[in-house]
């Protein structure tokens, strides 16, 4: 139990060393906003990893 305690411990140092939370990018308010329509708008065929064509904009 104690090993089992310990090797989960070290576990989450480990992760908590090769993926830090506080070092994501600041995007800007108008990439936000970009972003949040792409994804807003996109549509896929019905059982595919195929994206419409009616997501995309013209």
């Amino acid at each position: 139990m104690v090993i089992r305690y310990l090797m989960r411990m070290i576990y989450v140092r480990l992760l908590r060393a090769l993926l830090p939370i506080g070092d994501a990018p600041e995007i800007k308010a108008e990439e936000k906003a970009a972003l949040k329509k792409a994804f807003d708008n996109l549509l896929f065929e019905t059982g595919k990893d195929v994206i419409k064509t009616s997501s995309f904009q013209r």
